[in-house]
């Protein structure tokens, strides 16, 4: 999975999960807001920081069993969430025994990552048991 220096997924929650079949369930997820320091040039005199409101993340998108789900920023939590759908067949008969979440952040300038299910330290997160 790409992983761009400016944005960083700091969290995934999927909940329910496990989820019914045909339920309901919500995607919430987390960005870093560190600084990114410009490398090239750097004058002293300046402070060059850029912060999360120059790279602002403009797009947040998981995609679940084919479905792609479109999320939206909560402007008091600055977390980005959606309700979806589970799909209609139980994930038992999958790999593993879950389906693979990949969640995308894109920011203004176009420059994105992507997670998912092998991530080391968000995959377990981006599992989605549908029972």
């Amino acid at each position: 999975m790409a992983e761009s220096r400016l944005i960083k997924i700091a969290d995934v929650i999927l909940s329910p999960n496990p989820v019914a079949t045909k339920g309901n369930y919500l995607v919430q997820v987390s960005i870093e807001s560190a600084p990114v320091w410009l490398d090239y040039p750097y004058d002293y005199a300046y402070d060059y920081t850029k912060g999360e409101e120059d790279m602002d993340v403009s797009t947040m998108k998981a995609t679940v069993n084919g479905q792609e789900i479109t999320l939206t920023r909560n402007g008091q939590t600055n977390k980005w969430t959606a309700n979806a759908a589970a799909p209609a067949k139980s994930s038992y008969n999958q790999t593993g025994h879950y389906y693979p979440v990949t969640v995308k952040a894109t920011d203004v300038a176009g420059n994105s990552t992507e997670v998912d299910s092998t991530h080391a330290t968000l995959g377990t997160s981006l599992r989605l048991v549908v029972k």
